[in-house]
């Protein structure tokens, strides 16, 4: 069956690939003096390389995941000497619920610089951080199909502008594409796209924020941007929704229907205390890091209670 639907066809293609991949990181590791290895994706090829080479040659290793959990850490085997939790809420994910070995667990985030949050009512957007279903072989279509109409009764209850942040996956032209057959002209065109990492003006701009499990959730947590979690659209196994309640990012919407009750939701938000920047990111010291990533590090690791 599978020789039947093509799976073999590429095999020999892609073992060319791979082998010039490693064999392109093998040759940087020859000529460079390398002290120590850092990757933000330990899933992609292009960077989980690196972390086999170095471990091979006996390189000090960390890693990390560039978004807000990875629940692969329950299943994959981990290739680094240590791995970064950003804050308490990524490493009780990884403790609870992917059952890591604590001993491999450095708390340690990058450092967040902030403004001040400004708390305010007249903003006029309603952001949809969207992410890339179509790359998870999600129908497109049908997400938006059944999501448009009650985000735009939703913009209009609230008089808020609707626009929709693009997850760096997807193109602007590609989104208007897909949405564009859902809607009338009159409405298309009320419509804004932002592309691109989010901007300060999008911060001064959103009164509030909707999406689905997206690392953008922690983000409006910790600028006291009220966001709102789309439950019925995420992913069967991560388990992400649950661990953002339970330090309080977020409010989880259980399906379309419950859309309708925002406005009244938002009359009544309160911002949580716990969803403090301390909880979600901890910035880790230079000498911590410099500590890793030269080997000096120790192997048992004091986790707080």
């Amino acid at each position: 069956m599978a020789e039947a639907l093509g799976t073999f066809a590429q095999g020999l293609q892609l073992i060319h690939w791979g082998l010039a991949a490693r064999d392109a990181w093998m040759r940087f590791f020859d000529s460079e003096n390398i002290a120590g290895c850092l990757s933000a994706d330990d899933v992609n090829p292009y960077t989980s390389l690196p972390l086999f080479i170095a471990t091979h040659r006996d390189v000090p290793t960390l890693a990390v995941h560039h978004g807000a959990l990875d629940s692969r850490m329950a299943t994959k085997a981990l290739s680094a000497d240590f791995y970064l939790a950003k804050g308490d809420l990524e490493q009780d994910y990884l403790l609870n619920s992917c059952h890591m070995d604590p001993e491999k667990i450095v708390m340690g985030g990058p450092p967040h610089v902030l403004p001040e949050p400004v708390v305010s009512t007249n903003k006029p957007w309603l952001v949809f951080f969207t992410e890339p279903y179509a790359n998870s072989g999600w129908r497109a279509d049908s997400v938006y199909k059944e999501l448009l109409p009650h985000l735009c009764t939703l913009a209009d209850e609230c008089e808020l502008e609707l626009v929709f942040k693009l997850h760096p996956f997807e193109s602007v032209k590609g989104h208007k594409n897909l949405v564009r057959e859902f809607l009338s002209r009159d409405r298309f065109a009320k419509i804004q796209w932002v592309a691109g990492p989010p901007t300060q003006q999008l911060w001064n701009n959103i009164r509030f924020g909707m999406t689905v499990e997206s690392t953008i959730a922690l983000e409006c947590a910790i600028r006291q941007v009220p966001v709102f979690l789309c439950a019925w659209l995420q992913s069967a196994y991560g388990g992400y929704l649950q661990q953002y309640a339970k330090f309080g990012v977020g409010h989880i919407l259980s399906s379309p229907n419950e859309i309708q009750d925002v406005p009244q939701l938002l009359a009544n938000w309160k911002n949580c205390e716990s969803a403090a920047s301390g909880k979600i990111w901890h910035t880790m010291e230079s000498t911590t890091l410099r500590n890793l990533l030269l080997g000096k590090h120790p192997r048992k690791t004091t986790l707080p209670a």
